[in-house]
């Protein structure tokens, strides 16, 4: 009997010795970040002894922003970026001997955000090392492009194509968005609804804080393959695009790389009507300010005559 009250003894010492969840002494300020992180992100730091939080922490929870910045070395930095390994599935988005980074997706009140969680070991003054643990979300937004008949298009991030023209990005992420015309058809602009955000063939687009649909609208191309392409090459030696014109044929004068001017002839039919030529005619007008450009007629008195003539000096 006196063997088994002894060994009660001696295991109720060895237990007391150990230490358990909850007998760990946190310091108020430490276990105040610790909950802020676990709050936004669900992810519990380790409970630290003895451990203050330094003068630049700051924790913002209705910003969901907290940087909480303790004292630490190489150890303490290795300990805490194992533990919070264990309860992040994924890879770490970039990994080294002093900074360790997650990027992050929590839905919050039915919303996706995306942000990042990232530990850095600050150890350039060794009597003053620290450890900052950063973590923010921010409220992403859907971007989702469609096209119309008559054309496809591409939507990327970066270098990246987005594989179905649909993701999520959080406001002033930039993306790239490319059309494509089928033979026949004309690019005609992207569009929000009936609002045209742009009638460039590729266009950048920064998210803002809503989510979109973006429609490239494509439209049959009844102009003539001399017009349309002379049109094209227009725009590229002289920036302006000239407007969409049915039945006009263009004369074959080829730009001439280097060359100090451009120009060719327009008919519509055996005669430029009176109805393109004032079209025309009024195009450029919006261009007075623009040194370097002319338009001109064989013969402004006889407007029925047979060409317009559009030459280009600014090269």
């Amino acid at each position: 009997m006196r063997k088994i009250a002894l060994l009660t003894i001696i295991m109720t010492l060895l237990l007391a010795s150990c230490p358990t969840s909850g007998s760990v002494n946190m310091e108020n300020d430490y276990k105040e970040g610790r909950d802020a992180i676990h709050s936004l992100i669900g992810i519990w730091i380790p409970e630290l002894d003895k451990t203050n939080s330094l003068e630049s922490s700051s924790i913002s929870l209705e910003n969901k922003t907290i940087c909480f910045d303790i004292p630490g070395d190489s150890t303490l930095f290795g300990k805490i970026s194992a533990a919070v390994k264990n309860q992040i599935p994924q890879e770490p988005a970039s990994e080294n001997a002093s900074s360790i980074r997650w990027n992050l997706e929590k839905t919050i009140d039915n919303r996706l955000h995306k942000g990042f969680l990232e530990i850095i070991l600050d150890a350039e003054n060794a009597e003053e090392s620290a450890i900052y643990i950063n973590t923010q979300l921010k409220p992403a937004y859907r971007i989702k492009l469609t096209a119309s008949q008559g054309g496809s298009v591409t939507l990327k991030r970066g270098e990246n194509a987005i594989t179905g023209n649909e993701t999520y990005g959080i406001t002033d992420d930039e993306f790239t968005l490319t059309s494509s015309p089928d033979n026949g058809y004309l690019f005609d602009g992207w569009f929000n609804g009936e609002t045209k955000l742009s009638g460039e063939a590729t266009f950048s687009y920064a998210i803002a804080s809503a989510d979109i649909e973006i429609q490239g609208k494509f439209v049959q191309n009844n102009m003539t393959q001399s017009y349309t392409s002379r049109r094209a090459e227009f725009k590229a030696v002289c920036g302006i695009e000239l407007p969409e014109l049915e039945g006009l044929e263009v004369s074959d004068f080829d730009y001439q790389e280097g060359a100090t001017s451009y120009c060719f002839d327009i008919t519509d039919g055996d005669n430029l009507s009176q109805e393109t030529y004032t079209t025309l005619k009024s195009f450029f007008n919006g261009f007075d300010g623009l040194p370097g450009f002319a338009i001109t007629h064989p013969e402004d008195n006889q407007p029925n005559g047979s060409a317009i003539e559009w030459t280009s000096t600014a090269g």
